[in-house]
């Protein structure tokens, strides 16, 4: 279809690959796609190599956990989103709600939410980086998920962080990694600057 954009890439211990990103046949569509390590599509994975989920949105990054699961994170229905699917491709329906966790990022509304990373904790919860935006305005945004895939209330406002330029420029999140003590680095833009926010660990 039009628009195909693949925005991240997992290797699976058996050397497939995971490519997660969207299509738009109307509306933009977050997929999932398993292709073999010589880079045929693995049918055998979803629909036909493919995986999508029920709503508009995309899929920005994927990641392995050491147990096989596999976790995308990014927008779905103009919420930051993370969703957790075993290692055939079928969703992980013990995390969030179908395998989906969405979490509003603004509890007004007007705020949509993205999430442009996500890393696995070593308790099994998550981190997601990105931003809360509407066409205008953007702000990072940074959400923590306890292992079952619900906001952990540990982290930030209801497991939300927002950091709002006092100047109004643009912000965002793009990548995030875990320290070995449990502290996460996000990096992204400020106005026309990059930008790295440190977050202290759930304690």
């Amino acid at each position: 279809t039009d628009f195909d954009v693949a925005h991240g890439l997992a290797l699976q211990a058996d050397g497939a690959l995971l490519v997660a990103g969207s299509y738009q046949p109307q509306v933009m569509t977050p997929f999932l796609a398993r292709l073999r390590g010589d880079g045929t599509r693995d049918r055998r994975f979803g629909r036909k190599g493919v995986v999508t989920p029920a709503g508009s949105g995309a899929w920005h990054d994927v990641t392995v956990q050491p147990d096989g699961r596999i976790v995308t994170a990014g927008e779905l229905q103009a919420d930051l989103a993370v969703a957790r699917y075993l290692s055939n491709g079928r969703a992980d329906r013990s995390f969030g709600v179908g395998g989906v966790a969405s979490v509003e990022v603004d509890p007004t509304g007007f705020l949509l939410g993205r999430a442009g990373a996500v890393a696995i904790r070593a308790d099994g919860g998550m981190v997601a980086a990105g931003a809360a935006w509407t066409t205008n305005q953007s702000e990072m945004a940074a959400v923590a998920l306890t292992p079952a895939g619900v906001p952990d209330s540990r982290f930030g406002q209801g497991g939300v962080v927002r950091y709002q330029d006092p100047v109004g420029w643009m912000s965002g999140l793009e990548d995030v990694a875990l320290r070995p003590d449990g502290s996460a680095l996000a990096v992204g833009y400020l106005g026309y600057n990059w930008a790295l926010a440190r977050y202290t660990p759930c304690v």
